[in-house]
């Protein structure tokens, strides 16, 4: 009977332990674009990622200071890349949407913005409480 308890405890209290690791504000402090790169193409300069009765949300500011919600949040490959899509329509109906492919490295957000071909990629920092 101990050992039950035991487990249910260990299941009810270490959920928070394995939180979603691309919840929370964050910055981007880098951005690496090949010569072919016209500024065309939204980022996300600041945005904040929270998670609701299982749904994540999010908003951002893009490099020309827009705000907008994300149209697209999706957790893929067992929850270890994050695809994002902005807010908004393409310029032609001929031109691919803009996807944000986003994987963590070394507690840093790195995003592959892609196409129809990868276009440019984005790092970001996590913002901390204190310098909100």
């Amino acid at each position: 009977m101990r050992f039950f308890f035991l487990v249910i405890s260990l299941l009810l209290f270490a959920s928070p332990l394995y939180a979603n690791p691309f919840l929370g504000k964050w910055h981007v402090t880098k951005v690496e674009t090949p010569n072919t790169y016209f500024g065309e193409i939204k980022y996300p300069k600041h945005f904040e990622l929270t998670q609701q009765n299982g749904q994540l949300s999010g908003q951002y500011h893009d490099q020309h200071g827009y705000r907008c919600d994300f149209s697209l949040i999706e957790l893929i490959n067992a929850g270890n890349e994050l695809l994002l899509i902005g807010c908004g329509v393409t310029k032609h109906t001929k031109s691919w949407m803009p996807v944000h492919k986003v994987k963590l490295i070394n507690d840093q957000l790195v995003g592959k913005v892609i196409t129809h071909s990868t276009q440019f990629t984005w790092y970001a920092e996590a913002v901390k409480p204190d310098s909100q």
